[in-house]
């Protein structure tokens, strides 16, 4: 059992460019909680959008420095708040009416010992299938509670990975100091994945697709992850090949320029060149 207090819990929000609309995402957990962190990657300020509401504190970073530093330059402010558990957010992120309620009262329901890292479902599911809580090899960013405490233990986000696979290396990281990660079933955080389900006609699939530039941080980023944690490689390896798979076999949106993305990641991998692609 777990005693998460939510008045002792701060969400770190990464904003990139958002509209005056993703204010409402916040307001699903903001009053639960002992404040927001908005850490704004954009170039342009947007803090008008948060004029009125308490409790808030917005960073502006003037530039895009990637989701890892975003979230550690706003966990960094959580602590000096004296927070005692993150919750990082993404800005398209949002949970359902009660559900961030019943989500920390089944986080301190849950009698696995040593969790590092609580995260929600971010798909619909049928939950009857599947257990309360499950231990896993990780989970995304968005929706994912941790202790300060463990934070400061496993150390900051790695920045040079820059976005694709940062959560990934940090649940990896948990793992390797002992804690576990856990999904909770019972909750269902809604969020917006890359550009959406594609379908394509020949093969009758669906695939989830992203941004062109996203390939060459997911390519570089899962080699390196399967350098780091080779307790981990076969699962990572399981998962670039599906994601290969489908970005030969079926996707039909900048095919050529996703494949050229994907071996330039390769390449810099190779290289050991990281941090942020110039485009």
């Amino acid at each position: 059992m777990y005693n998460i207090e939510k008045q002792t819990i701060y969400a770190v929000v990464i904003w990139y460019n958002p509209t005056e609309d993703m204010v409402r995402n916040i307001l699903t957990y903001h009053s639960d909680i002992g404040g927001t962190i908005v850490v704004d990657n954009s170039v342009d300020s947007h803090e008008s959008y948060l004029k009125g509401l308490k409790n808030i504190t917005y960073l502006s970073n003037g530039s895009n420095l990637g989701i890892a530093a975003a979230q550690n330059r706003g966990i960094e402010e959580a602590i000096r708040k004296n927070a005692k558990y993150v919750l990082t957010m993404d800005q398209d992120s949002h949970f359902g009416e009660d559900s961030f309620e019943s989500y920390i009262e089944k986080c301190n329901q849950c009698d696995i010992p040593n969790v590092g890292i609580f995260a929600p479902v971010h798909v619909e599911l049928d939950k009857s299938k599947y257990p309360d809580y499950k231990d896993v090899t990780d989970v995304m960013a968005s929706g994912s509670l941790m202790s300060v405490a463990d934070f400061q233990l496993i150390g900051p986000f790695r920045e040079d990975f820059f976005i694709d696979m940062v959560d990934c290396e940090y649940c990896c990281r948990m793992r390797k100091y002992g804690k576990r990660v856990i999904t909770v079933f019972a909750i269902r955080l809604n969020h917006h994945l890359g550009n959406g389900i594609c379908h394509t006609k020949m093969f009758n699939k669906h695939y989830l697709d992203h941004p062109v530039w996203r390939y060459y941080y997911m390519e570089r980023n899962i080699l390196e992850l399967m350098r780091l944690y080779p307790e981990e490689k076969e699962y990572y390896k399981k998962a670039n090949f599906k994601r290969l798979k489908r970005m030969y076999l079926y996707d039909t949106h900048h095919k050529f320029a996703k494949i050229r993305m994907t071996i330039l990641g390769w390449w810099h991998y190779k290289r050991h060149k990281f941090g942020q692609l110039d485009m």
